[in-house]
């Protein structure tokens, strides 16, 4: 006698799976609109992501100029003579970091 139990069990599958895309297509729903929502979510995440980063970029650069302002300043006192070298050294190294 043969046995069909692998044909079964495909076809439950397939019935299975059949059942899932009807429910998607009988929830109220339709599939286009929920990738059109989907998208729409991940663009906002992507934009939030992308504001985010240029947001630390400009801070990066806002403390750059900050620290090269103020090792700027630490040599203007340097050649007026108010600090020494050394003094001026140790400032430069602690503000680089």
């Amino acid at each position: 006698m043969r046995t069909l139990v692998p044909a079964k069990a495909t076809f439950f599958a397939s019935l299975t799976k059949r059942d899932e895309i009807e429910d998607v297509y009988n929830n109220g729903d339709p599939p286009i609109d929920r990738v059109n929502e989907l998208m729409s979510a991940l663009n906002q995440l992507v934009a939030a992501h992308s504001e985010k980063q240029a947001a630390q970029a400009a801070t990066a650069a806002i403390l750059q100029l900050s620290i090269a302002d103020e090792i700027l300043k630490f040599k203007q006192l340097l050649d007026a003579g108010v600090i020494t070298q050394e003094e001026f050294d140790a400032k430069k190294r602690q503000l680089i970091g």
